[in-house]
């Protein structure tokens, strides 16, 4: 097999150079704007922070090591980093599908069943989910390394062949989360046209209304996760049955970096369809600004004046 053009490798190189700073800073944002505001300490966005956390990974972990096995291929072996590469995207691709598989059933659950909701779902079991999610994409991920016939590295790509059967597993396992998903946003939004509750119920319908809306946007952030990773995933799944050519290596790179956008995508869903994000960072923003406008002093007619809060300006000669 023919080396990879050098020419070649530059593309994706730039590409995650730009994706990298976009993924960190997009998704640190939204996970410290939820722990650091209580009221946003619900058990839909302690799913949120687990999914922010998962691509994390991808902007932290597996694209950096990409980077490297493209950069060091040329000089020593990259094996170890090509290792921790392929770890971390079997690890961020199910937890991702773990954690968006129970905020369509927390989602779910709010609509459909609006009174009884709050005692079913709670934050405690948000959290217990999350813990869920983390060591089943754990087990996974290792088993998938560790429970190998052969490893191969080659052309800045590395390629793995697990056991069948953890194949078929993991298969089935991620394509069942994917369409159990899916049913329960269509039951959903066709409850959304079939109300479930009696109009005089008051409470039950503002809860309902504000869960409609959160679920507007993570069927959004649910079905771009489908658009931007069925690429990848069917290719990966083609990969591993079949042996590398030198032409499959450019698709392959394509459908990954086209995989880890939707790191960027999902924080940008947030901020442009949650208003309790919007305001927060809005509300952040204008006290910096109004901080430093605190400190100003500008000199008029000799004299120095100091302007606060109130817009009032109080005199203090030099």
């Amino acid at each position: 097999m023919e080396e990879l053009n050098s020419d070649w490798n530059g593309v994706p190189i730039a590409i995650e150079t730009v994706l990298i700073p976009l993924i960190t800073v997009g998704n640190i944002v939204v996970i410290v704007t939820i722990v650091t505001h209580q009221h946003l300490r619900k058990a839909s966005d302690i799913l949120v922070i687990n999914l922010a956390t998962a691509d994390l990974c991808i902007g932290l972990m597996a694209l950096p090591f990409d980077m490297y096995v493209i950069i060091a291929q040329k000089y020593f072996n990259a094996l170890l980093p090509c290792f921790l590469k392929e770890f971390f995207w079997i690890f961020s691709l199910t937890s991702s599908v773990q954690c968006l598989f129970f905020i369509s059933l927390e989602t779910y659950c709010a609509i459909i069943y609006p009174l009884k909701h709050f005692k079913f779902i709670t934050t405690r079991k948000a959290v217990c989910a999350g813990i869920f999610s983390w060591s089943i994409a754990l087990f996974f991920s290792v088993g998938a390394l560790i429970a190998r016939n052969e490893w191969e590295y080659h052309a800045s790509i590395c390629s793995f062949t697990p056991t069948t059967i953890l194949i078929v597993i993991h298969s089935l396992y991620i394509t069942a989360l994917i369409l159990s998903s899916a049913f329960m946003y269509c039951r959903v939004f066709a409850a959304r046209v079939k109300p479930t509750v009696f109009p005089f119920d008051i409470v039950a319908m503002r809860s309902r209304q504000t869960h409609i809306k959160k679920a507007k946007t993570m069927a959004i952030v649910f079905f771009n996760f489908l658009i931007f990773w069925s690429p990848a995933m069917s290719y990966l799944l083609y990969l591993t049955v079949n042996k590398h050519t030198a032409s499959s290596v450019g698709a392959f790179k394509l459908f990954t970096l086209l995989a880890s956008s939707n790191s960027v995508n999902n924080w940008i869903v947030y901020m442009c369809k949650r208003e309790e994000f919007r305001k927060i960072i809005l509300k952040f923003c204008k006290r910096k600004i109004r901080n430093q406008n605190d400190g100003l002093r500008v000199a008029r007619n000799g004299k120095i004046f100091t302007v606060n809060n109130s817009k009032s300006r109080n005199p203090t000669t030099q």
